[in-house]
């Protein structure tokens, strides 16, 4: 069980993209993705700037074959998560890493 969630919406994505992330506690800038990770997700948080990057492949988008898309984002530590965005084949989307909910 993961500390945190990501998820990838609109942007011409075919759904809602959604990983479970665990966030180390002493060094922020670690990100592990759990599970099978599928659409090849890597995330980095940037410390002392809070800057969030990284890429998945949007296997199930309206493009024909799989292409790697980049994020960019920004951690907003008074609402403990993070957003920022994508750019997609015909519009740009939104990313976010939230807290998992407790047990």
């Amino acid at each position: 069980m993961g500390n945190a969630n990501f998820n990838a919406f609109d942007g011409g994505l075919g759904a809602t993209i959604t990983s479970t992330l665990d966030i180390d506690a002493a060094r922020k800038d670690k990100v592990t993705v759990l599970g099978d990770n599928v659409m090849k997700l890597g995330v980095t948080v940037v410390q002392g700037t809070g800057m969030v990057k990284g890429s998945f492949m949007d296997a199930f988008g309206t493009l024909p074959a799989p292409r790697k898309t980049s994020i960019r984002g920004v951690v907003f530590q008074r609402q403990n998560k993070a957003s920022g965005f994508f750019t997609g084949p015909s519009a740009s989307g939104s990313i976010e890493l939230i807290p998992a909910a407790a047990p």
